[in-house]
């Protein structure tokens, strides 16, 4: 555990990204070939089968430290971590032990077949025999993941180093159909290698952002206007007997939206399309925050398809019957693409809805009115131009509403889940419903340090509750909050939430009564 647990001591000090992949890299030249596998597996998301909860954790580590659990309580809501909490009480630094990452992920999937008696005797064993950046990372296995210590993106960029290969293929070892209990690390990478000279994704075109007024673009007839959709892009790609969705972030998520998997199957072989994945339920999008739970989760259940299903929007083609059509115009794709549609699976596969407007004035009002229909703005791209990753600056132009503004009021606070720090930077905001106050984002965007740091200082002065590492705290400081829409929100008392949030101005000089209210921005979730 020592290699493992220099990693994550390594991975949550720093906010390099270079540094971050450095350091895997590094534990994969230094590791056996079983514990890398179990690596990839826990740093990609993979959670081990337990059998006990947090409050049995909290139980055995008071017993173990011999304290009181007010102690603990007081001890959990300073550093917002339940495995920190307990390393700092029962770490033993002169601890050494040969045990391996395996050895211990082994001992948490077997804590079914154990009696209550047996797994706290275990876990304390275990504790005893490890130093503290070890036993940091043991209470991690023990309390939950370690997928926040680094993204997907960047483990996969550091097993595409360490084995020399491509980001594809890096990807194919990370999200491959193994489990780490019966694997052989040679045996994934080839079979890796195998899936991936099958399929391949292309080069994503990404849009440039337009600043300027679109009528200096020319002739309103040379461009495609279309909805930007705020989602997951990806591509769908079906040939030589494979499916596969392959995100922008070089991560393969076809196992987390099997129905877009299953509506595929009637597509032609070699077919390549460029979309965006959303979460959308009785033909209205749901809030960008569902999809990411939805994508948050490796195999999702019949209940969660149910909750938040899944629909993938076509906007273009690339490959069609396994010719490259990239090189054709976009207007010819377009129209292969209408051509395709007739495959499609209704209300799970479907093609971006073209905006039709008589001028550039037309659609900038356009683009202003509409509040709510699950996008970030309008796309734009010339008729004539190909699929080309390198020259779409001027071909492919995102046009961006103003972001929406309204003071709001802090309520609650805790640590950010993305930082070790043990600052209160995951901040709460509500505004006025009924003389009451009612919850519409949740953000850590948007503030420097030193305000984070007298932020900080004020919560701890004027906490009112504390659940956790959540504390409730006197609702007086007021800030503007910007976003870009408003959508539908079941799990919030208020109804809704905002999108894309974010704190622009602390208003030291406004008071808890000049906040905004529900009612202004109910307006904005009607306004389409």
């Amino acid at each position: 555990m020592k290699e493992f647990g220099k990693l994550i001591e390594d991975l949550l000090n720093t906010s390099d990204p270079s540094e971050k992949t450095a350091f895997i890299v590094e534990y994969l030249e230094n590791s056996k070939d079983r514990d890398k596998l179990w690596m990839i597996f826990l740093l990609s998301g993979g959670r081990l089968k337990k059998n006990f909860t947090s409050s049995k954790l909290i139980e055995w580590t008071l017993e173990t430290a011999g304290i009181d659990s007010r102690l603990f309580e007081d001890s959990l809501s300073f550093s917002g971590d339940l495995a920190e909490t307990m390393t700092l009480l029962l770490h033993n630094s002169g601890a050494s032990s040969s045990i391996s990452l395996e050895d211990c992920c082994r001992f948490i999937s077997r804590s079914s077949e154990m009696s209550e008696h047996e797994l706290r005797e275990g876990i304390n064993e275990i504790r005893e025999s490890l130093g503290k950046a070890e036993l940091y990372a043991f209470n991690r296995l023990l309390t939950g993941g370690l997928k926040r210590c680094a993204t997907h993106g960047q483990l996969a960029k550091a097993v595409a180093i360490y084995e020399n290969t491509d980001a594809y293929t890096a990807a194919r070892i990370i999200s491959g159909n193994w489990r780490p209990e019966n694997s052989y690390y040679p045996e994934v990478v080839e079979n890796a290698e195998r899936a991936a000279s099958l399929v391949r994704p292309c080069p994503f075109c990404v849009a440039g952002v337009l600043n300027g007024n679109p009528a200096e673009l020319g002739k309103k007839q040379e461009w495609i206007a279309e909805w930007s959709i705020d989602g997951i892009r990806a591509q769908l790609i079906r040939k030589n007997g494979e499916f596969c969705l392959w995100s922008e972030g070089e991560e393969i998520i076809t196992d987390k939206f099997p129905e877009v998997s299953r509506a595929s199957s009637e597509l032609p072989e070699g077919t390549v399309l460029d979309g965006v994945i959303v979460c959308r339920k009785a033909g209205k999008p749901l809030s960008f925050g569902s999809l990411q739970r939805r994508a948050s989760i490796k195999k999702p259940t019949p209940r969660t398809l149910l909750e938040f299903p899944a629909v993938y929007i076509a906007f273009d083609m690339l490959e069609c019957n396994g010719d490259d059509v990239r090189i054709l115009k976009l207007s010819e794709r377009r129209e292969l693409l209408e051509a395709l549609s007739k495959h499609f699976s209704p209300e799970i596969i479907e093609i971006s809805e073209k905006i039709r407007f008589t001028s550039w004035k037309e659609l900038s009002g356009i683009l202003q009115t509409i509040v709510n229909k699950g996008t970030e703005g309008i796309l734009l791209r010339r008729i004539d131009s190909i699929y080309d990753p390198g020259c779409t600056g001027e071909l492919w132009l995102k046009l961006k509403r103003e972001p929406v503004r309204i003071d709001a009021v802090l309520t609650c606070a805790s640590p950010s889940p993305d930082s070790s720090s043990a600052l209160l930077t995951e901040y709460t905001f509500a505004v006025w419903h009924e003389e009451k106050m009612v919850t519409i984002a949740r953000t850590s965007r948007g503030l420097g340090k030193s305000e984070m740091m007298e932020i900080d200082n004020y919560i701890r002065l004027n906490t009112l509750e504390r659940y956790g590492p959540v504390r409730t705290v006197k609702p007086e400081l007021v800030f503007e909050i910007e976003f870009e829409g408003v959508t539908v929100s079941a799990r919030r008392k208020s109804g809704i939430a905002l999108r894309s949030p974010k704190i622009s101005k602390w208003k030291k000089e406004k008071q808890p009564h000049d906040a905004g209210t529900l009612s202004s921005l109910k307006v904005l979730l009607n306004a389409e």
